[in-house]
């Protein structure tokens, strides 16, 4: 169906959580999915982005901020930049954050910047919660990710309370985000 490279950097555990929900997801869906962890990349991981139809973007938002290791990766693509290797790809992004007031919205849209250098082709939220779909359980699938591995950057907790990683509204997003990857991998 498609072949999705997850790329992530995760501090505390919690971005690792969603990239592996992400992934199951897609691979219940028949697509192939690599994590690629940017702090320990190797030449096999280079190609793996190079070879896929899909690239998504993941890592905590620190003061406001991508973390300071995934800029670093995001740097590191300039080579991959000056040649567009990763243009007309999918991409996505998705992000978390201890407290309602991270600014999420702020490393979602750095994301999407770095995404659209590259030439690549941005997929966006297919879900509406509430209050606009009376009939949906909440913000979910709007709060943490923006994109198809990632859609959402509203001011919500994406790790629960106190920034604990459990069953809540992160990994309904992390559905939410395989779901939408796969509507448009699906065309790939």
């Amino acid at each position: 169906m498609g072949n999705v490279a997850i790329t992530y950097f995760s501090g505390r555990g919690h971005t690792r959580k969603l990239a592996d929900k992400i992934a199951v997801a897609l691979g219940q869906e028949g697509c192939a999915a690599r994590l690629i962890d940017v702090t320990d990349l190797s030449q096999t991981d280079w190609q793996a982005m190079e070879a896929a139809d899909a690239i998504l973007l993941g890592a905590p938002t620190y003061m406001g901020s991508i973390a300071a290791e995934y800029k670093s990766f995001m740097d590191a693509t300039s080579d991959i930049w000056s040649e567009q290797l990763w243009a007309d790809k999918l991409a996505a992004g998705f992000t978390v954050a201890t407290f309602p007031g991270g600014d999420k919205l702020s490393s979602l849209m750095q994301l999407n910047i770095f995404a659209m250098q590259h030439g690549m082709i941005w997929v966006g939220q297919d879900q509406i919660g509430a209050p606009v779909n009376t009939d949906a359980e909440g913000l979910e699938c709007q709060r943490h990710m923006v994109g198809a591995g990632g859609h959402h950057g509203a001011g919500q907790n994406a790790d629960g309370v106190a920034g604990r990683f459990g069953n809540g509204a992160s990994v309904r997003a992390a559905d939410c985000a395989g779901g939408t990857t796969l509507v448009y991998l699906d065309g790939v």
